[in-house]
């Protein structure tokens, strides 16, 4: 692994080897984490294909349709 200077920007330069191995491309949208005073750590975000199923599920949550009126019983505590 080499290492590289923060410009007058805050800006660095991924290292050829390190570029090399983790595969970045130019215009790549990446995370930046500090994990603590010493450590910042670099990713990729996770790409989410489907993001409504994996905010809400694949399966309906009730097994049958449901009128409003039943919705509303349903909801009442």
């Amino acid at each position: 692994m080499g290492s590289s200077r923060v410009t007058a920007k805050y800006q660095i330069t991924l290292p050829s080897d390190v570029r090399q191995r983790v595969r970045f491309r130019p215009g790549e949208i990446v995370e930046v984490v500090v994990v603590d005073e010493q450590t910042v750590r670099v990713h990729r975000p996770r790409k989410v294909r489907r993001p409504l199923d994996a905010l809400v599920g694949r399966r309906p949550w009730l097994k049958k349709p449901v009128t409003p009126d039943e919705f509303d019983e349903l909801a009442e505590p």
